[in-house]
Protein backbone atom coordinates (compact mmCIF):
# COMPACT_ATOMS: atom_id res chain seq x y z
CA UNK A 1 0.00 0.00 0.00
CA UNK A 2 1.58 3.19 -1.16
CA UNK A 3 1.61 6.60 0.33
CA UNK A 4 2.15 7.10 4.01
CA UNK A 5 5.21 4.92 4.51
CA UNK A 6 7.04 5.88 1.31
CA UNK A 7 9.99 7.40 3.12
CA UNK A 8 12.41 6.58 0.35
CA UNK A 9 14.27 3.59 1.62
CA UNK A 10 14.42 0.67 3.93
CA UNK A 11 12.43 2.00 6.83
CA UNK A 12 15.01 4.46 8.17
CA UNK A 13 14.63 8.15 8.70
CA UNK A 14 11.96 8.04 11.38
CA UNK A 15 9.04 7.80 8.96
CA UNK A 16 6.04 6.22 10.63
CA UNK A 17 4.22 3.51 8.76
CA UNK A 18 0.53 2.86 8.49
CA UNK A 19 -0.77 -0.29 10.08
CA UNK A 20 -3.53 -2.64 9.04
CA UNK A 21 -5.70 -1.00 11.74
CA UNK A 22 -5.25 2.37 10.03
CA UNK A 23 -6.51 0.98 6.74
CA UNK A 24 -9.33 -0.94 8.45
CA UNK A 25 -10.40 2.31 10.15
CA UNK A 26 -10.37 3.99 6.73
CA UNK A 27 -12.70 1.35 5.28
CA UNK A 28 -15.12 1.80 8.19
CA UNK A 29 -15.01 5.57 7.76
CA UNK A 30 -15.64 5.31 3.99
CA UNK A 31 -18.55 2.94 4.53
CA UNK A 32 -20.14 5.37 6.98
CA UNK A 33 -19.66 8.27 4.54
CA UNK A 34 -21.28 6.24 1.76
CA UNK A 35 -24.24 5.28 3.97
CA UNK A 36 -24.79 8.88 5.07
CA UNK A 37 -24.53 10.41 1.60
CA UNK A 38 -26.08 7.85 -0.72
CA UNK A 39 -28.96 6.28 1.15
CA UNK A 40 -31.68 8.85 0.45
CA UNK A 41 -34.70 8.10 -1.71
CA UNK A 42 -33.27 9.81 -4.82
CA UNK A 43 -30.83 6.97 -5.36
CA UNK A 44 -33.22 4.11 -4.69
CA UNK A 45 -35.66 4.53 -7.55
CA UNK A 46 -36.27 6.46 -10.74
CA UNK A 47 -39.33 8.64 -11.14
CA UNK A 48 -40.60 8.41 -14.69
CA UNK A 49 -42.95 11.33 -14.13
CA UNK A 50 -39.86 13.53 -13.82
CA UNK A 51 -38.44 14.64 -17.16
CA UNK A 52 -35.22 12.86 -18.02
CA UNK A 53 -33.62 16.23 -18.72
CA UNK A 54 -33.93 17.09 -15.02
CA UNK A 55 -31.96 13.96 -14.09
CA UNK A 56 -29.27 14.91 -16.58
CA UNK A 57 -29.19 18.42 -15.14
CA UNK A 58 -28.79 17.06 -11.58
CA UNK A 59 -26.01 14.74 -12.74
CA UNK A 60 -24.25 17.58 -14.56
CA UNK A 61 -24.48 19.88 -11.54
CA UNK A 62 -23.11 17.18 -9.23
CA UNK A 63 -20.32 16.45 -11.73
CA UNK A 64 -19.37 20.13 -12.11
CA UNK A 65 -19.33 20.63 -8.33
CA UNK A 66 -17.23 17.50 -7.92
CA UNK A 67 -14.77 18.65 -10.57
CA UNK A 68 -14.50 22.05 -8.91
CA UNK A 69 -13.84 20.50 -5.50
CA UNK A 70 -11.40 18.02 -7.01
CA UNK A 71 -9.49 20.86 -8.64
CA UNK A 72 -9.02 22.76 -5.37
CA UNK A 73 -8.10 19.69 -3.35
CA UNK A 74 -11.36 19.29 -1.41
CA UNK A 75 -11.25 15.52 -1.80
CA UNK A 76 -14.12 14.64 0.55
CA UNK A 77 -16.62 16.91 -1.21
CA UNK A 78 -15.27 15.89 -4.61
CA UNK A 79 -15.78 12.22 -3.77
CA UNK A 80 -19.37 12.79 -2.64
CA UNK A 81 -20.38 14.91 -5.64
CA UNK A 82 -18.62 12.75 -8.23
CA UNK A 83 -20.12 9.58 -6.78
CA UNK A 84 -23.58 11.16 -6.87
CA UNK A 85 -23.06 12.07 -10.53
CA UNK A 86 -21.89 8.52 -11.25
CA UNK A 87 -24.92 7.02 -9.49
CA UNK A 88 -27.27 9.21 -11.47
CA UNK A 89 -25.55 8.56 -14.79
CA UNK A 90 -24.86 4.87 -14.28
CA UNK A 91 -27.85 3.61 -12.29
CA UNK A 92 -30.76 6.03 -12.19
CA UNK A 93 -30.89 7.62 -15.65
CA UNK A 94 -30.61 4.33 -17.62
CA UNK A 95 -33.74 3.03 -15.84
CA UNK A 96 -35.86 5.99 -16.98
CA UNK A 97 -38.50 5.16 -19.59
CA UNK A 98 -37.24 7.84 -22.00
CA UNK A 99 -33.54 6.88 -21.76
CA UNK A 100 -33.29 5.09 -25.12
CA UNK A 101 -35.40 7.52 -27.12
CA UNK A 102 -33.81 9.30 -30.07
CA UNK A 103 -34.42 12.69 -28.48
CA UNK A 104 -31.98 11.87 -25.68
CA UNK A 105 -29.30 10.10 -27.76
CA UNK A 106 -26.83 13.04 -27.56
CA UNK A 107 -27.39 13.26 -23.80
CA UNK A 108 -26.81 9.51 -23.48
CA UNK A 109 -23.46 9.71 -25.30
CA UNK A 110 -22.36 12.74 -23.30
CA UNK A 111 -23.53 11.05 -20.11
CA UNK A 112 -21.40 7.97 -20.80
CA UNK A 113 -18.29 10.12 -21.25
CA UNK A 114 -19.10 12.09 -18.12
CA UNK A 115 -19.68 8.85 -16.19
CA UNK A 116 -16.20 7.58 -17.11
CA UNK A 117 -14.59 10.83 -15.97
CA UNK A 118 -16.67 10.98 -12.78
CA UNK A 119 -15.68 7.44 -11.84
CA UNK A 120 -12.00 8.10 -12.58
CA UNK A 121 -11.92 11.29 -10.52
CA UNK A 122 -14.02 9.82 -7.70
CA UNK A 123 -11.50 6.99 -7.42
CA UNK A 124 -8.61 9.48 -7.39
CA UNK A 125 -10.38 11.56 -4.72
CA UNK A 126 -11.05 8.41 -2.69
CA UNK A 127 -7.39 7.41 -2.89
CA UNK A 128 -6.31 10.90 -1.81
CA UNK A 129 -8.82 10.82 1.05
CA UNK A 130 -7.51 7.44 2.13
CA UNK A 131 -3.94 8.72 2.28
CA UNK A 132 -5.02 11.85 4.16
CA UNK A 133 -7.04 9.82 6.65
CA UNK A 134 -4.32 7.22 7.24
CA UNK A 135 -1.71 9.98 7.45
CA UNK A 136 -3.69 11.77 10.16
CA UNK A 137 -3.96 8.51 12.13
CA UNK A 138 -0.21 7.95 11.89
CA UNK A 139 0.51 11.54 12.97
CA UNK A 140 -1.89 11.21 15.91
CA UNK A 141 -0.22 7.96 16.97
CA UNK A 142 3.22 9.62 16.75
CA UNK A 143 2.02 12.59 18.82
CA UNK A 144 0.55 10.25 21.43
CA UNK A 145 3.80 8.28 21.58
CA UNK A 146 5.89 11.38 22.24
CA UNK A 147 6.47 12.88 18.82
CA UNK A 148 9.78 12.70 16.98
CA UNK A 149 12.81 10.66 17.86
CA UNK A 150 15.08 13.46 18.84
CA UNK A 151 15.48 14.65 15.27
Amino acid sequence: MAGVDDGGGGGGGGVATATADDYRAWEEYKSRVDRENFSDDLFKRVRNDMRLQLYYRMANQAFQQGQQNYGIGEHFDAYVFLKRAALLLGHIIPRHNAYRTAAYAPDMRRGRRTLATALEHAEAARAALKEEYVGRRVEAREAAAGGGRGG
